[in-house]
């Protein structure tokens, strides 16, 4: 769904701006969504995380390129804002030139990014490593994604770099079996971040595993699929895996739909004392395979940290 949007919304700009006098795209280009909206995983507000992939050009040409690629972005990112999917406040969009660069310039970044491996840039490599083409010329984006393939593929000491700087925990559950609640913020006393204890650690640790294996696959179902083939796990224990990340997100978002009803603001916590006594021992047991699949992820990465 997001894709149709983004590509309506560029559509409509690129039309709208050879209307106006800026004239038609000056290189081809190719429009990219990283995120949970490049995993089609989005839940209720997901934010906007996007770039520009633009064919190589001669540098005396960037002013001129760029200019009309600012502008587009700008436009781009303003439309999409007002049909509900908002700006990102970490201005991962194509309006920052981190994320709106020539084919060879991102190469470029990409291979700056591998040698320094500071927290910031390995964070960057994340985000970028779940892009998707939604507009544009798709030769750029599929070279793009061989060559950050190519980086990233057995590079244990980036991606272990990548696992860290994600701060991803285990799930909210003790050894004990217990729920795991937070503290702060008050309002959520006695909850559970759903994102950040149920469906991340699944999303990250086959982000990391895909990317080692050199599986080019984005959303975490189809990664896990594709872990099976290679066979990194049993039929039956990806199975288990994909049920539990599979309860985790229904239950984040049923949690939303609930806090949308209500009037509330929509965040990633939920309370377990709102759930039945089946729905909570149906997510301890969720929680439990996910720790499993959690544990063995940093075992696999033991060596780096």
């Amino acid at each position: 769904m997001n894709a149709d949007t983004y590509a309506r919304i560029v559509d409509l700009t690129v039309k709208a701006m050879a209307e106006e006098g800026f004239g038609s795209p000056p290189v081809a280009f190719d429009v990219i969504v990283m995120g949970s909206g490049a995993r089609n995983e989005s839940m209720i507000y997901p934010d906007q995380d996007n770039g520009f992939i633009l064919a190589d050009h001669a540098p005396s040409d960037h002013s001129e390129v760029d200019g009309w690629f600012t502008e587009l972005a700008g436009r781009m990112t303003q439309g999409l804002d007002a049909v509900g999917i908002p700006l990102c406040t970490g201005y991962v969009m194509a309006t920052n030139p981190l994320w709106r660069k020539s084919l060879a310039d991102w190469k470029a970044q990409i291979g700056y990014w591998s040698e320094r491996r500071s927290p910031n840039l390995l964070r960057h490599t994340e985000i970028l490593s779940d892009f998707v083409p939604v507009w544009g010329e798709r030769r750029l984006s599929a070279d793009l994604r061989n060559n950050l393939m190519s980086v990233l593929q057995d590079n244990d000491p980036m991606l272990c770099g990548i696992g860290r700087s994600a701060g991803v925990h285990g799930p909210a559950l003790t050894w004990l079996g217990g729920f795991i609640t937070v503290r702060q913020p008050q309002a959520y006393r006695g909850s559970i971040s759903m994102k950040h204890h149920g469906t991340l650690p699944v999303v990250s640790g086959a982000r990391l595993m895909a990317l080692r294996s050199g599986i080019a696959e984005t959303s975490t179902l189809e990664r896990l699929d594709r872990l099976m083939e290679t066979g990194f796990f049993r039929p039956d224990r990806h199975d288990e895996l994909v049920a539990a990340y599979r309860l985790s997100a229904r239950t984040l978002l049923n949690g939303q739909i609930a806090a949308f009803s209500a009037g509330r603001e929509v965040t990633s916590f939920i309370s377990p004392g709102g759930l039945t006594r089946r729905q909570r021992r149906s997510l301890k047991q969720a929680f439990k395979i996910i720790r499993e699949f959690y544990d063995r992820i940093r075992f696999e990465f033991a060596v780096e940290i």
